[in-house]
């Protein structure tokens, strides 16, 4: 939760809240040029090699997506206080992009993360 702790401190510095996903976007600390729409599959650049690793070491398939759920999830709901996420298509196991939607909860609301508590 570090990350998503310095990315509340510059929303603070920068005068923003943490309320909303647009807000989320302007502290990302993650390089926008790392990931190109304009190579469809290959966009995000885990899914790119972590799609290779899969064919070497077929058990990397099922761990690789919980990399990206786990990580996501805990940063917005960390950064927002309210706002949780689910992954609905990830290019490691099918279609040609990731897919997520965000949306209220009121466990992280009450500080219960889906991935732990803070504590």
């Amino acid at each position: 939760m570090d990350r998503s702790d310095q990315m509340k401190k510059k929303a603070e510095e920068l005068g923003l809240t943490t309320e909303t996903l647009e807000e989320f976007r302007q502290v990302s600390d993650l390089p926008r040029t790392g990931w190109i729409k304009e190579w469809g599959e290959d966009y995000c650049p885990y899914g790119e090699i972590w799609r290779e690793y899969a064919k070497e070491y077929p058990w990397f398939k099922e761990l690789a997506p919980f990399y990206c759920d786990v990580i996501d999830t805990t940063t917005i709901e960390n950064f927002s206080g309210h706002i949780s996420h689910q992954i609905t298509q990830n290019v490691i196991l099918e279609g040609t992009e990731c897919k997520r939607k965000y949306f209220e909860s009121e466990k992280v609301k009450q500080g219960e993360y889906t991935y732990g508590t803070k504590d």
